[in-house]
């Protein structure tokens, strides 16, 4: 009767550990050995096929599931417990494991990569433990459906003045938190999300910060609209420049993530920041009011702007990732875009512990990129950029690429996005690949190894409210996307990103303001 088991990874060492059952259906237990043939008689499985499922239409075409796949099968003789349904995964060469109830004859994988192939086979489980197996006597082959994202608006007009607004004076550089309703959310905001965002004009450019009108339930449109709190808080450019925050452009992209008890129990902002010295850097600073993540002025006030706020004031950052000026042994020239990775599915305070990870726009002191994408882990005390062969230099995923955004799927899975400016900024479509952390070294954290090559990423899909598709000019006026669950759920993603821009050649103008968009084939 469907999926019962979770997926699981084969590790790069050729172990396998099958998960824990679901629905009330037991373990099948260390023992399981996927190569034990069964010599009973049973026999299983021809008639093997794996399609598409999920599909919608949009732009006059059909699109389907970009992480399910149907398979059946015709049902197999003799004295049979359960199905396993092995899929193999194109990309990484590794395999996953469903046992499926032996009253079917078909399920519905889910949980998989879009725009994937995968080889799916099925043998019977002769008990129910599924230590011994039929031979397979046939395989199918499938692809998932690459993501299509709609923005959101009005479904009269295909340009970037039709998109919904989710904040008034929203300009750029958007990042959201999701509160819970319990588990140590202030009352205040329990059930709503946080916005830290960019404004429109010259006299609040920095950090914003805004709230959901709304509870966030399974209705996107819960999360589409956010009230600020203006010029009341928030970290805003300097009247002069300081040592890590100059006038212009001073403080760019956010990103707040909640630190567990033993760290405070407060949120910490980190953020872009381009110092006296035209160097960008990664800096901190840390909430005065817990977990509300308003006020990150240590003194009487909630927002930082003076120059003397951030120098010996109450806004002084800490630097997280420093570049060759200060030292700092990163072996990167610029420090700049940049996404942490934690297990936020799982919990939404990070616990601070080591293996969470970042991935940096950067430039290099090698030589390798201006504008790729750099690597680097949390030891629990500090940030430390992976280098090759452990040398000096900074490992990339891509040297032509930026705007990275970080989500994670449940478990030690994580998708990764960003803009491909293989082709200059005109062209730069947004891409995604994904890492398993059990894939190699320690299975509880996510190494550069764990993610998949650049070489290997697929396109991601926009489209307009109407259902038609943005031509390749438009898809780059969208940028500093950042992507959420509201619900905690993958099958409800939402993106908020910026509306047009100078990166798009026919619209060539600031952005529109801070748009909002849905995964509509998760």
């Amino acid at each position: 009767m469907g999926v019962f088991c979770i997926f699981f990874a084969c590790s790069s060492r050729g172990t396998t550990t099958p998960s824990p059952v679901d629905s009330g259906v037991a373990d099948a237990g260390p023992g399981a050995d996927a190569g034990a043939v069964a010599d009973s008689g049973a026999s299983c499985c021809s008639g093997v096929t794996a399609a598409k499922t999920g599909g919608t239409t949009i732009d006059g075409g059909a699109i389907y599931s970009s992480t399910r796949l149907l398979v059946s099968w015709t049902a197999g003789t003799g004295s049979l417990a359960r199905y396993r349904v092995t899929s193999l995964d194109s990309v990484t060469a590794t395999s996953s494991i469903v046992l499926v109830d032996a009253g079917t004859s078909s399920t519905t994988l889910t949980g998989l990569k879009s725009g994937t192939a995968y080889t799916i086979s099925v043998a019977g489980c002769v008990d129910f433990g599924c230590t011994a197996v039929t031979t397979a006597d046939a395989s199918a082959s499938a692809t998932t459906e690459e993501e299509y994202w709609q923005i959101q608006g009005s479904t009269t007009k295909d340009n970037f003045d039709g998109g919904l607004l989710i904040v008034a004076d929203g300009n750029t550089k958007a990042y959201s938190i999701r509160y819970p309703t319990d588990a140590g959310a202030p009352a205040s905001v329990a059930g709503k999300v946080r916005l830290y965002y960019d404004a429109i004009g010259t006299t609040r450019k920095g950090v914003n910060i805004a709230l959901s009108t709304n509870i966030a339930t399974a209705d996107a449109s819960s999360v589409n609209s956010f009230v600020t709190l203006g010029a009341d808080a928030g970290l805003f450019l300097p009247s002069s420049n300081t040592t890590y925050i100059d006038t212009l452009p001073g403080i760019l992209t956010s990103q707040s993530i909640p630190l567990p008890a033993s760290m405070g129990a407060k949120m910490r902002l980190f953020f872009e920041a381009e110092g006296a010295d035209v160097k960008t850097r990664i800096l901190s600073l840390d909430s005065n009011d817990g977990y509300l993540g308003e006020d990150f002025n240590s003194g009487a006030s909630m927002r930082c702007q003076d120059a003397g706020d951030y120098s010996g004031g109450g806004c002084v950052p800490t630097v997280v990732v420093g570049v060759t000026a200060d030292d700092a042994g990163t072996g990167l020239v610029n420090a700049r875009q940049f996404k942490i990775g934690y297990p936020v599915l799982s919990s939404w305070i990070w616990d601070g512990a080591a293996g969470a990870f970042m991935f940096i726009t950067a430039e290099d002191a090698c030589g390798t990129t201006t504008n790729g994408l750099a690597y680097a882990t949390w030891s629990g005390t500090t940030w430390s950029t992976e280098k090759v062969d452990g040398g000096s230099c900074p490992r990339f995923l891509t040297a032509a690429g930026h705007g990275p955004v970080v989500v994670h799927l449940g478990g030690v899975r994580y998708k990764l996005y960003w803009e491909d400016s293989t082709s200059g900024n005109s062209n730069k479509p947004l891409r995604v690949a994904y890492a398993d952390g059990t894939r190699t070294g320690a299975a509880t954290t996510v190494e550069f190894d764990d993610w998949e090559s650049s070489a290997t990423a697929r396109q991601v899909h926009f489209l307009w409210p109407s259902g038609n598709k943005l031509s390749a000019s438009s898809e780059s006026g969208l940028g500093d996307h950042v992507i959420y669950c509201p619900t905690g759920d993958v099958n409800m993603q939402v993106m908020y990103m910026n509306l047009g821009g100078v990166d798009d050649p026919t619209w060539n103008t600031a952005p529109a303001g801070l748009g909002m968009a849905v995964l509509i084939n998760p």
